[in-house]
């Protein structure tokens, strides 16, 4: 009897390990998903200002011409 009561205990103990582990490791990959998302949104937005201020220039130089 005690060593049944221990024995569920200690899977109840490697239970709750397992699980904490695993949703650190899901708190970590969100966590990374989300930083290389912000990360590509930036520079996204370099591109695109980049591309528009080229497109700006050189609608202003064939203007000038």
């Amino acid at each position: 009897s005690l060593s049944a009561m221990l024995s569920k205990l200690i899977c109840v103990v490697a239970y709750i390990s397992i699980s904490f582990l695993s949703m650190a490791e899901l708190y970590s990959i969100v966590c990374y998903a989300k930083f290389y998302l912000s990360i590509h949104q930036v520079i996204d937005m370099w591109i695109v200002c980049f591309h528009f201020l080229t497109t700006m220039n050189n609608a202003a130089i064939n203007i000038s011409i």
